[in-house]
């Protein structure tokens, strides 16, 4: 009712007789439609809010970032964006330009407390939790390196209550790896699946 929609289902579905329906909902953006293409190399990564351990509670309690979304729309520094349904190891892959790679600090992935607390049960790194796990319902994009991305950063901070961190840049991909998170055994989550491996 805070949004005026009703959620009624996903379009990922498993069937034996393999019949499914979907439903789509057409309508405007109110601000230039940020889409997942558009990064270039140097651009640096952002994430909003903590990442990882979503079971625990957040999948199905959390505030969806209209208002930080719709207010990066209108930022022309900001070249991609895309919501973290199923972990950024998965979502990353989705925005990162022809030729590149996303260079991820290991130090700056907002770990969310919840994470940390699932991390003590499964016995895997809190650090993979953040970026594996699924329906963290956050915004990941990149931006013009820079004085456009320290401005952003800069109003950011004095309009909204949520965590925003600069985790990475995209960097072309023969670049050395220097102190980067190693995504080549993660994949994200996968609907009907679960986590997988790559």
């Amino acid at each position: 009712l805070r949004y005026g929609v009703t959620v009624n289902g996903g379009d990922i579905s498993s069937s034996p007789a393999d019949l499914s329906a979907h439903l789509t909902l057409v309508g405007e953006a109110p601000a230039r439609p940020l889409l997942r293409t558009g990064a270039c190399a140097g651009d640096w990564i952002y994430v909003t809010g903590a990442l990882g351990g979503s079971i625990l509670g957040k999948h199905a309690n959390f505030d969806p970032r209209l208002a930080e979304g719709h207010w990066l729309a209108a930022r022309k520094g900001v070249r991609c964006m895309i919501d973290v349904s199923d972990g950024i190891a998965k979502e990353l892959r989705l925005i990162t330009p022809d030729g590149c790679r996303a260079a991820i600090d290991p130090e700056a992935v907002p770990v969310s407390l919840a994470a940390r607390r699932i991390a003590r049960k499964s016995g895997r790194p809190a650090l993979e939790h953040a970026l594996t796990d699924g329906e963290d319902f956050e915004l990941l994009f990149g931006a013009t390196p820079g004085p456009p991305s320290l401005a952003i950063e800069k109003t950011w901070r004095t309009r909204f209550r949520t965590r925003l961190t600069r985790i990475g840049t995209f960097v072309n991909e023969d670049e050395p790896r220097v102190n980067e998170v190693d995504f080549s055994g993660l994949a994200g989550f996968e609907h009907l699946r679960g986590k997988q491996k790559k």
